[in-house]
């Protein structure tokens, strides 16, 4: 898995520094998880200072995610903070759309910060954090 979680990276920081990125969006994770999702970031939201990375990422989901037994939706547009010191990370805002790419009703809205947690070794959060804390 480690070997997957590099090429990952590898993959996402090669499109990101390409200049043939045409559209804002860079997929930087393809899972099979929770039905199959898709997780994209836009590098030109990058924003680096002192040990914290902020960027906007969103999810797009294969089948339709039920959270809290009632909340239906297929897409999520969030913003993350990752620090890069102390290895933790947590989403700044999110909203979750109806359907895929950001498109139909939003279903749901943060705008608070939610709580800092561990970037766990070896999963997309990883690659998240490696390519957005070292790479970028």
């Amino acid at each position: 898995m480690p070997t997957l979680i590099r090429r990952l990276a590898l993959s996402a920081l090669l499109l990101l520094a390409s200049g043939g990125v045409v559209a804002d969006w860079v997929q930087v994770e393809d899972s099979p998880e929770d039905g199959g999702y898709k997780t994209y970031l836009d590098p030109k939201t990058v924003l680096k200072s002192v040990g914290l990375v902020r960027v906007w990422t969103f999810t797009d989901y294969a089948q339709v995610q039920v959270a809290g037994g009632v909340l239906q939706f297929m897409s999520i547009r969030a913003q993350h903070e990752y620090d890069c010191r102390q290895q933790v990370w947590r989403t700044l805002q999110l909203t979750a759309h109806s359907r895929n790419r950001l498109q139909g009703r939003v279903v749901h809205q943060e705008s608070e910060p939610g709580s800092w947690a561990p970037v766990v070794p070896d999963t997309a959060g990883d690659v998240r954090f490696k390519l957005l804390c070292r790479y970028l």
